[in-house]
């Protein structure tokens, strides 16, 4: 009997679990990429390595870069974040920001969606302000 109320149980609790866990790969991925969009922006502001730097989100990872693109970079320079890789990303996928004024040369939202379909976006602006 206590064997077949821990399988009900446990078969209940874990789409809640399931959901639980997408949700914070979810904000994980969003803040990762403000963070990252933070640094890049810094490190433009800042001259750092006299280049423009900017943001590439690759299928389970978020790539800090010096350069004017992701294919021009200095790969010597690059930084490096995992996200889950279940997430898929649409919209934006690369923001370079000017060097020492630090504006984006793109600006839009980029989506994380989970494999439950629940959804979280990270947008930018013309100003460089980053919302989430």
């Amino acid at each position: 009997m206590i064997v077949i109320i821990i399988g009900v149980l446990a078969g209940v609790s874990f789409p809640f679990y399931h959901a639980a866990v997408s949700n914070n790969d979810l904000s994980i991925a969003t803040t990762t990429l403000a963070q990252s969009m933070r640094r890049a922006q810094a490190f433009s502001y800042a001259g750092e390595q006299d280049s423009a730097w900017g943001v590439k989100i690759e299928p389970g990872e978020i790539i800090v870069f010096a350069g004017d693109s992701y294919v021009a970079r200095d790969t010597d320079y690059d930084q490096t974040t995992s996200i889950n890789d279940n997430l898929t990303t649409s919209g934006l996928t690369e923001v370079v920001y000017s060097k020492t004024y630090a504006l984006p040369q793109t600006t839009g939202t980029t989506t994380f969606e989970s494999p439950v379909g629940a959804q979280k976006q990270v947008s930018i602006n013309i100003k460089g302000m980053i919302t989430y």
